[in-house]
């Protein structure tokens, strides 16, 4: 089954502005629900969003193989400037 493309919508800051303030008292609502702050609900959706690629920062896995490959830079380079000697 072939996806049809939507048209491009455009929509008015004061739609855009309704919408956030409905997200942020959803949100809210939750953080009181469950005895959380507002702010580690809304962290935690975006590390589910990130987890599963819709949003534009790296994974955790991606972060930690990052973070192991910039060491592994560093130490190349050390060992790089120690022979040039």
């Amino acid at each position: 089954m072939e996806k049809k493309c939507r048209l491009r919508r455009s929509f008015t800051s004061e739609f855009k502005a309704e919408a956030v303030e409905l997200c942020r008292r959803e949100a809210a609502r939750l953080a009181q629900d469950f005895d959380l702050t507002g702010t580690a609900v809304c962290a935690r959706v975006r590390q589910a969003k990130t987890a599963i690629g819709r949003r534009d920062r790296l994974t955790s896995g991606e972060c930690e193989e990052l973070a192991m490959l910039r060491l592994e830079k560093r130490r190349l380079r050390e060992d790089v400037d120690i022979l040039k000697w």
